[in-house]
């Protein structure tokens, strides 16, 4: 399998983040001439001898979402034997790529989008090159759903030309006129005739579906362990809970964690944002999984505190004051997102939505 490079391999995902506006990712790649796990023993097995592997790939994908199918396919495309796997049950895969709004960020002004999204993450620490790679991710993504993923040029409307069909979609071209660059921001969607009804989603399964030579895909199949050489450090495979029982799967070439964010988890709900009171929209599978696996490993985390707090219809998480039962919403026309009373504040303060 040819090797990524740092940019290659966010540039590759940064269509699924942007549809979904969030998302988690991480590489956990063995290094050259690791591939039996590194830190040979006196007696010359590998750590990774020593585990009892029930299959094997090149590289494992946990999460078929947007950013999973986007990993998957680039690395089928470079030679790659790929497991993608999905926590939901068959029918329910697709994380929140699957129930957003089908909306993608885009413009060709690179440099206007930077300006724009600096000014977002004010006060943030955002590293250049990452503020780089997912600007021209965004630039090239019309592009890559037309040359990658299959969807016709003709299909793709851009929402600054004509807003009539959902004169709403204007609130967010752009969302925040204010910021610098902002002006060059369009949105576009990959289905003219019909917005919404996961026509993104929908065009991310059909290309996996084509690759099934190269990629399998198991569902109801969540990641529930890493193994990390403990020489090398090295991500070597991951346990499946597949259909019930449990499944080592030993990954040649790295496990990329693209299994959503954390918002069915009370617990880190409130230990991460400082919500005790709140409702989501979305997908029931996003229960911190990928945060409890990173963490097995050692990973470091960045910006846990921020979170999507202003679309109560079109994907995000809202927060109402009176406690519900109820963990899971609908992203549209459901009861539980507009009754009761809501209030999201900005850090500054100088913008709110009740």
């Amino acid at each position: 399998m040819g090797e990524y490079s740092r940019r290659n391999f966010l540039k590759g995902s940064v269509v699924g983040l942007a549809a979904m506006a969030g998302a988690g990712a991480l590489a956990g790649c063995a290094p050259k001439g690791a591939g039996s796990g590194g830190g040979a023993a006196k007696d010359g097995m590998t750590y990774a001898d020593t585990i009892e592997w029930n299959g094997e790939y090149d590289v494992v994908v946990v999460g078929f979402g947007g950013a999973g199918a986007v990993a998957a396919r680039y690395a089928a495309e470079e030679g790659a034997r790929v497991l993608l796997i999905d926590k939901a049950p068959l029918g329910n895969e697709g994380g929140n790529t699957r129930y957003c709004g089908q909306l993608i960020v885009y413009s060709e002004d690179k440099e206007a989008m930077k300006k724009y999204y600096a000014g977002l993450a004010a006060g943030h620490d955002l590293p250049e090159d990452v503020l780089e790679t997912y600007c021209q991710g965004l630039t090239e993504t019309k592009q890559m759903l037309i040359n990658d993923f299959d969807v016709p040029e003709e299909n793709f409307q851009h929402w600054k030309d004509d807003c009539s069909l959902q004169p709403l979609i204007a609130h967010f071209l752009p969302e925040y006129p204010e910021i610098e660059g902002g002006e060059a921001l369009d949105l576009i969607s990959v289905n003219r005739e019909e917005q919404g009804f996961s026509h993104l989603w929908k065009a991310y399964r059909k290309k996996i579906d084509s690759m099934s030579d190269k990629i399998d895909v198991w569902c109801n199949a969540p990641a529930t362990h890493l193994f990390q050489d403990p020489v090398s450090k090295a991500v070597i495979g991951l346990t499946v809970e597949k259909d019930g029982e449990p499944v080592n799967v030993r990954a040649l070439n790295g496990v990329v964690l693209s299994c959503g964010g954390f918002e069915n988890n009370k617990t880190m709900v409130e230990g991460y944002l400082g919500l005790s009171k709140f409702t989501v929209s979305g997908t029931l599978f996003n229960t911190g999984d990928g945060i409890k696996l990173a963490s097995e490993v050692g990973a470091d985390f960045w910006h846990m505190e921020a979170y999507e707090g202003n679309c109560f219809h079109f994907g995000g998480v809202s927060f109402p004051i009176k406690e519900t039962e109820h963990s899971l919403r609908s992203v549209m026309n459901n009861p539980y997102l507009v009754s009761g009373s809501y209030v999201v504040v900005g850090d500054d303060g100088q913008r709110y939505m009740t």
